[in-house]
């Protein structure tokens, strides 16, 4: 249970800073909030039935096909979480890239 809220904490944190850094990607508070548990779901559920389908382009692309994986997952949390937005999609892009590193190293450092 404490591994899922601290799951939940940093990535609502994840998306705060990416509203941060990013001018034209942004949060509504309740934004943050669903976009976190949203993003949780995504990667819990979603982001592994995907790594499985694309096992072929991972292959082909030596894994970076991963990064395009995170960047549907983020675009799909801005696009329908309520309160939140994009504007860019290079931002979106980067965005996904950060933010894919960032759930990485989180995951190799504390075991989640």
């Amino acid at each position: 249970m404490i591994k899922l809220i601290l799951r939940l904490v940093l990535n609502a944190l994840c998306l705060y800073a990416l509203d941060y850094f990013f001018p034209t990607i942004s949060f509504s508070i309740t934004g943050l909030v669903i976009g976190a548990v949203a993003l949780m779901l995504l990667n819990g559920i979603v982001k592994p039935i995907l790594n499985i389908l694309a096992i072929p382009l991972k292959i082909f692309t030596m894994g970076l096909f991963s990064f395009v994986i995170d960047v549907l997952i983020l675009w799909v949390i801005l696009t329908y979480v309520p309160g939140a937005s994009m504007g860019s999609i290079l931002e979106l892009i980067i965005g996904g890239i950060l933010l894919s590193i960032v759930n990485s190293v989180l995951s190799a450092v504390l075991g989640l």
